[in-house]
């Protein structure tokens, strides 16, 4: 090969010398530098002439150098191939041994005193991340949108909502976290009502309900007649009453064995026997007390209850009404 970059070189430098020539030949005649440089140059012709007979020694063997590359390339996917292999045999015994590992790992984890503390440690770690607002940022985001997305199921909204009230219940139970929460609110109302938007809003929304309440009236009145209409013929299982149904409520034994009651207190609070047991709410404030359940006053097991009616006075025809004029 570097004989083939030598022969370009030198056909290069023989060719402009010609050109070179010709041009002071065309011009005028040479002169005694010429003349040494025609001779200078009549011995490069000849040493160039006699390069190509080696040159072309070698440009034999061309056509072998020319499939070099295809060889190469060969050789090269060969190998390739070859390290792919090995490179598949090398990845089975290794997703073998990360199957073994991770059963391995699985199998320790039941066991409380290995969970426990890695429990501990995940806590910590995912205490110290969360302290980067580059990672609780994002975290926030993606919590935000999958609850709300789980939030659009009423299967999971449901229970959602009863867990919720249960506990606010739970904590307003707390003196202490109530009269938190009424100082809490109470603040957030005054900050919002520093906005006259706001302001003019709520006296427009208290307005409204000022003239629903006067107009809702009628509506009061005629949802308030069809119950009354109906008389007080609801008993009373403990005090023996006659009360309207909206006073009353149902009952059962089982609940007041759930509250906590003695079997003694069950048959004392309902003694009047009925297929459907309802309570006052004279009664139901007694009774259903959280602590220091106590037997109404006027129960009938206090002694108060009705005695029987004698025969003598009991009515035998509607004749009868009329002429006691009842």
């Amino acid at each position: 090969m570097p004989k083939l970059k030598r022969k370009s070189d030198l056909q290069k430098l023989a060719e402009s010398r010609k050109k070179g020539k010709r041009r002071r030949a065309a011009l005028s005649a040479p002169t005694e530098e010429e003349s040494l440089d025609c001779q200078n140059t009549d011995e490069d012709e000849s040493n160039i002439s006699t390069v190509p007979d080696v040159i072309l020694e070698d440009t034999e063997n061309l056509n072998e150098v020319s499939l070099i590359p295809e060889t190469i390339s060969s050789h090269t996917d060969k190998i390739t191939a070859e390290r792919n292999v090995e490179l598949t045999q090398l990845e089975k015994p290794n997703a073998e041994q990360n199957k073994k590992k991770a059963e391995y790992m699985r199998s320790r984890r039941q066991d409380p005193e290995v969970r426990t503390p890695e429990k501990k440690r995940n806590a910590v770690s995912m205490r110290l991340r969360r302290e980067e607002p580059e990672v609780r940022t994002p975290e926030k985001e993606r919590n935000a949108v999958s609850m709300r997305l789980r939030r659009e199921d009423p299967e999971v909204r449901t229970p959602e909502k009863e867990r919720n009230a249960e506990s606010m219940r739970l904590r307003r139970e707390d003196p202490t976290a109530r009269i938190s929460e009424r100082t809490r609110n109470a603040e957030i109302k005054r900050s919002r009502r520093q906005d006259e938007i706001v302001r003019v809003q709520e006296k427009l929304a208290y307005r409204k309900k000022k003239s629903d309440e006067v107009s809702s009236y009628d509506k009061l009145l005629n949802k308030y007649i069809p119950k009354i209409r109906q008389a007080p013929t609801f008993i009373c299982s403990c005090c023996g009453a006659l009360c309207y149904e909206e006073s009353t409520s149902i009952t059962t034994k089982e609940e007041l064995r759930e509250k906590g009651c003695s079997e003694e207190f069950v048959k004392a609070v309902l003694h009047y026997n009925q297929d459907i047991h309802r309570v006052c709410c004279t009664c139901k404030s007694y009774v259903f007390r959280k602590d220091n359940k106590k037997l109404p006053r006027v129960a009938l097991a206090n002694g108060l209850e009705f005695p029987d009616i004698p025969d003598r006075l009991k009515v035998k025809h509607e004749r009868e009404l009329i002429f006691f004029n009842i």
